[in-house]
């Protein structure tokens, strides 16, 4: 697990938003995002004593050159949420906020981890990860062998997810402590972007990919 520092110096306040939502609910914050750990603290100036829920919180990324969720956080009002953040892309990513509907404004402060990260000594089964890593580049292949030629921006992006894959697959010669951080991230991004060719693949083909997918990852079926 990581171990984060306690050190006010390590955390910088990167947004402070005091806005009316009279005529919209959704805050865009932007692309100017990089920490994987954020604290995030939502209020309004006309809060009632019997409210909690604070609203939700989206990171979005570029996917196939559209902006996509990547990830939902729940927020309680007036606390300060320390919230790890799944990057699954480089670069910088973006916030979108939504208030309850209740809200006739809110105070949304967001402070970025800056800090060192120390991490723990971990016993990691390379044997299981390197079966999965098979799995998913052979899972991955199967795609790119069966979309048609119109579709180059996403073999595109396949390709380059077989290019992780393979870097992820490299790092286990090192005993990396950081790949199962990476395998997790991979899976997900992997999963985003076969949500994307459904309708690119016959509905039994892909079906049976998809079955495929949720073994190979492990995935309920809430996040299916």
């Amino acid at each position: 697990m990581p171990i984060l520092s306690n050190d006010f110096r390590d955390w910088s306040l990167v947004a402070t938003i005091i806005k009316d939502l009279s005529r919209s609910k959704i805050v865009n914050l932007g692309r100017r995002f990089e920490s994987s750990y954020l604290i995030v603290r939502v209020a309004s100036r006309e809060q009632k004593d019997t409210w909690n829920y604070g609203g939700k919180l989206w990171t979005t990324s570029l996917v196939l050159g559209k902006e996509a969720k990547i990830h939902q956080i729940d927020l309680d009002l007036f606390e300060q949420e320390l919230i790890q953040v799944p990057k699954l892309f480089d670069g910088k990513y973006s916030l979108l906020y939504q208030a309850p509907r209740y809200f006739p404004d809110v105070i949304l402060k967001i402070w970025e981890y800056r800090g060192e990260i120390i991490v723990e000594n971990e016993q990691i089964d390379l044997t299981n990860i390197e079966s999965k890593l098979d799995g998913l580049a052979n899972l991955v292949n199967f795609v790119l062998n069966n979309l048609d030629n119109g579709y180059l921006s996403l073999a595109s992006e396949l390709g380059n997810t077989l290019s992780q894959i393979t870097a992820v697959q490299n790092s286990l010669s090192t005993i990396d402590l950081n790949v199962g951080t990476q395998l997790s991230q991979l899976e997900a991004g992997i999963f985003t972007l076969f949500q994307s060719v459904r309708s690119l693949i016959p509905e039994t083909e892909f079906n049976q990919l998809e079955t495929d997918l949720r073994l190979r990852l492990e995935l309920n079926e809430e996040f299916i």
